[in-house]
């Protein structure tokens, strides 16, 4: 309903009172993904009142009909979404000690495809953690002061958590954590995809374990002919698509075997 959200469209209000910070009820250890190795670590989330004192239930407000016209492209109390910043953290902890790779930081300009959900007016860091091994793809993970993280990996995948955070969508951050998690653990598992079909682009995203998975399909628009030809060539040159990050020495996943795929051709 606000995207791409951007501060020049944002109320951002805080004034509201919290209560102190307490810890989420997923403890740690009953929240993994099937054959990964992560665990999500606990989170500490503030409890955010409204102005009568009562908990605000984000996710649950509207359930009976439509939101209120007024909050739209308004944001208020962003920072129910920090604990996202903890579970990317995690992640490229995660990531850092299951697979063989390196780690560098990323300077702040980026390709138009990295924009799209910022609009270039957060700021953060970045980290790009790219595996020892050549048809693997790297990963992108951005840390926005929004707060909000960004991943992008391929050619094309590029997501932001939360992608609106206007009070009509009423999002609260663990819906996004999951989708955070699973696009990040199936870039790094191999179950991830890139095609270019025609004038059309899709990215596939799928967890055999749980026997679920997204395709997305994407105008070339937003991408420059010349930036669309690199990718094609990047794709045809990996016949057997994306593969998984090889491990580090002793570490022992679940193996996922990858459908057969034509990648970066014409129909």
């Amino acid at each position: 309903m606000l995207g791409p959200w951007r501060r020049s469209v944002m109320l951002a209000r805080s004034s509201r009172r919290a209560r102190p910070p307490q810890v989420d009820p997923w403890p740690a250890a009953t929240w993994s993904v099937a054959g990964s190795g992560y665990i999500r670590p606990p989170i500490v989330l503030p409890v955010i009142l409204d102005d009568a004192g009562q908990v605000i239930p984000y996710g649950k407000r509207w359930s009976s009909g439509h939101p209120p016209a007024d909050t739209y492209s308004v944001v208020t109390h962003p920072e129910r979404f920090a604990p996202l910043l903890t579970v990317a953290e995690a992640l490229v902890a995660h990531l850092e000690r299951t697979y063989d790779v390196e780690t560098a930081p990323r300077a702040q300009d980026r390709e138009y495809r990295a924009g799209i959900a910022t609009g270039g007016l957060l700021t953060g860091h970045a980290v790009t953690i790219t595996p020892r091994q050549n048809d693997c793809t790297p990963l992108t993970i951005e840390f926005t002061d929004f707060p909000s993280v960004s991943v992008e990996a391929g050619m094309f995948l590029c997501r932001t958590f939360p992608g609106c955070a206007c009070d009509a969508c009423d999002d609260e951050w663990s819906h996004h954590a999951v989708t955070l998690e699973y696009v990040v653990l199936a870039v790094a598992k191999g179950t991830f995809t890139e095609t270019i079909r025609g004038r059309q682009l899709e990215t596939r995203l799928w967890d055999p374990d749980e026997s679920s998975g997204w395709t997305e399909k994407l105008s070339q628009s937003p991408y420059s002919p010349t930036y669309v030809a690199q990718a094609r060539r990047t794709l045809q040159s990996l016949p057997a698509g994306w593969q998984p990050w090889p491990e580090r020495a002793g570490t022992v996943l679940a193996r996922t075997a990858q459908p057969t795929e034509c990648v970066g051709t014409d129909p």
